[in-house]
């Protein structure tokens, strides 16, 4: 417990001391041996939090408040990468869930050999058109401690989705008017030129 009290606040040193069952009767049987003393501890500090947290596509994790980043209606692949100062990094956690609604525990990734996980979010979740979702991620080690989620503070990363293909572009051009059914207004440039 005081191994732990110290790994905990960061202590520089820890003593421990001995003592017989009682330090106030002279006839008491003790015997120490300093020599012999051994503490051994096993440690295992949290991973650090994700970065290189990105979309695709959308790009960076753009956090609420507010709409973030606005992509079509299409699969939707989350990446972070994860580190742990021990080693022992095991999985990444990603949560997306529509923004407003019930926030999930979230899927557990086992990242690649550089500590990047992907999660692929189909278009068929339902993904719905002009609906906001939120997502976020945080890695995990395999003794259980986890990084804070990223990203840092309340808000998380914001995906909208719009389905919807914008209308044709209307085209006017002084050198290129539009044509007429007659055949008389055409190019005002001539052919190649």
């Amino acid at each position: 417990a005081a191994a732990q009290e110290g790994a905990t606040k960061g202590w520089a040193n820890i003593t421990f001391g001995m003592r017989a069952t009682s330090e106030s009767d002279a006839y008491t049987w003790r015997k120490f041996r300093a020599t012999s003393a051994t503490l051994e501890v096993v440690y295992n500090r949290p991973p650090s939090d994700p970065t290189k947290v990105t979309s695709s596509p959308g790009g960076a994790c753009v956090p609420g408040p507010g709409k973030g980043v606005t992509v079509g209606k299409t699969n939707i692949v989350l990446s972070a990468t994860g580190k742990d100062p021990d080693g022992n990094l095991s999985k990444l956690r990603f949560r997306f869930w529509k923004t407003g609604g019930t926030v999930p525990s979230g899927t557990l990734v086992t990242p690649n050999s550089s500590g990047t996980a992907t999660l692929t979010i189909p278009a068929t979740f339902p993904l719905e058109d002009k609906t906001t979702y939120s997502w976020d991620v945080r890695s995990e080690d395999s003794g259980d401690l986890h990084s804070d989620t990223f990203p840092p503070g309340p808000e998380p990363c914001r995906i909208t989705i719009d389905a919807s293909a914008p209308p044709q572009p209307t085209i006017e051009s002084d050198d290129f008017p539009q044509a007429t059914s007659d055949g008389r207004t055409w190019a005002k440039v001539k052919f190649g030129g």
